[in-house]
C-alpha cells in the first residue's frame, strides 16, 4: 500500500487475534478455558462458543447450542464435565442458564464451572444480564450502522459481520487496553463503514509500533482461533512550533472479509481519520 509523505506504513500482519503469553495468572487461566472449551465444543458437534467472559472469576462459556429443546441441558452438562476435566482445579460445581437474546430466536446458553464451596448464583446472574444487554446494544450497533451505511453511499455493513467487530465491542476494550499500556491517548473508533477503524493520539515515540498494534488487536477481539484477523494501521507524523504530534489508525479485518476494494477504501479512509487524530 503506498503511503503520504510524513506517514508510515506499520504494516499489514495477519494472524489471529490470541492474547500475548504476558499476561496475568488469571489470564493465562482464562485463556487457556477459552481454548479448551472451543475444542470440545467444536469436537461435540452441538454448537460453537461465542466467548468467554473472563471480566471476573469463575469465567462464564457463552455458547450457542444448536439442540432443540430441552435437549441443551444434557449436552452442555456433557461439554462441562469435559471442559472441567482438563482445567479445573479442586472441587467444582456446574452452573448453567439459557437466555433469550431479544429479537427472533436468538438463545444463547452460558456455563461456569463454581468452587463448590464459593457458589454465588447471584453474582453469575447480574454478570449474565449485563452481558445481555450489552449484546443487544451490539445488535443495535450492528443496525445502525447498516443504516448508515445505505443512507449515506457508503457501503452497507455485510451481515456477516462478528459481534467481536462491531464499535460497542471495540470501544471499551481498547479503553480497557490503554489503561494498562497507556502508550496512546484514544480519539475514536471510527464505524461510518466497514470495518471499525481507531484512532489513537501516541504520547511519544513507540519503540515498534507494529507490536503496540498487534498487543492492542488482541487484547480488543475476542480470543477466537477461528476469527483469524488481517490487522492494518498507519501512523503519521507532523512536526510544528509546539513538537511533534503522531497520529495512529488501526483496524482489524477477518481474514474471509478482506479484498483488494476493502483495502483500497481502507486507504482513504486512513488519511481523514489520521487528520483527526493530528487535530
Amino acid at each position: 500500500m503506498s503511503t503520504e509523505p510524513g506517514e508510515r506504513a506499520v504494516g499489514s500482519a495477519e494472524g489471529s487475534a490470541e492474547g500475548s503469553a504476558e499476561g496475568s495468572a488469571e489470564g493465562s487461566a482464562a485463556a487457556v478455558l477459552e481454548a479448551v472449551a472451543r475444542r470440545v465444543v467444536g469436537a461435540s458437534g452441538v454448537g460453537e462458543v461465542v466467548e468467554v467472559l473472563a471480566d471476573e472469576l469463575p469465567c462464564i462459556v457463552v455458547l450457542r447450542v444448536g439442540v432443540a429443546g430441552d435437549g441443551w441441558r444434557a449436552a452442555v452438562q456433557g461439554i462441562a464435565r469435559e471442559v472441567a476435566q482438563e482445567t479445573a482445579v479442586g472441587e467444582v460445581s456446574l452452573w448453567m442458564t439459557q437466555v433469550a437474546m431479544g429479537a427472533g430466536d436468538v438463545r444463547l446458553t452460558l456455563f461456569a464451572m463454581v468452587p463448590a464451596r464459593s457458589s454465588d448464583p447471584g453474582g453469575l446472574s447480574r454478570r449474565v444480564s449485563r452481558y445481555v444487554e450489552r449484546f443487544k446494544e451490539s445488535q443495535e450497533a450492528r443496525g445502525a450502522a447498516a443504516d448508515r451505511g445505505r443512507e449515506g453511499g457508503a457501503p452497507a455493513w455485510p451481515a456477516s459481520t462478528p459481534v467481536a467487530c462491531l464499535r460497542a465491542f471495540l470501544e471499551p476494550r481498547v479503553a480497557a487496553h490503554l489503561a494498562q499500556e497507556p502508550f496512546a491517548e484514544f480519539v475514536t473508533v471510527d464505524d461510518a463503514e466497514f470495518p471499525c477503524v481507531v484512532v489513537l493520539r501516541p504520547g511519544g515515540a513507540v519503540a515498534s509500533w507494529q507490536q503496540a498494534v498487534d498487543r492492542l488487536v488482541a487484547a480488543a477481539h475476542a480470543q477466537d482461533p477461528a476469527l483469524r484477523l488481517r490487522t492494518y494501521s498507519r501512523v503519521r507524523e507532523v512536526e510544528g512550533a509546539a513538537g511533534t504530534k503522531i497520529a495512529l489508525a488501526c483496524c482489524a479485518v477477518p481474514e474471509r472479509m478482506d479484498s483488494p476494494e476493502l483495502q483500497a477504501r481502507l486507504e482513504r479512509r486512513f488519511s481523514s481519520c489520521l487528520e483527526r487524530g493530528l487535530r
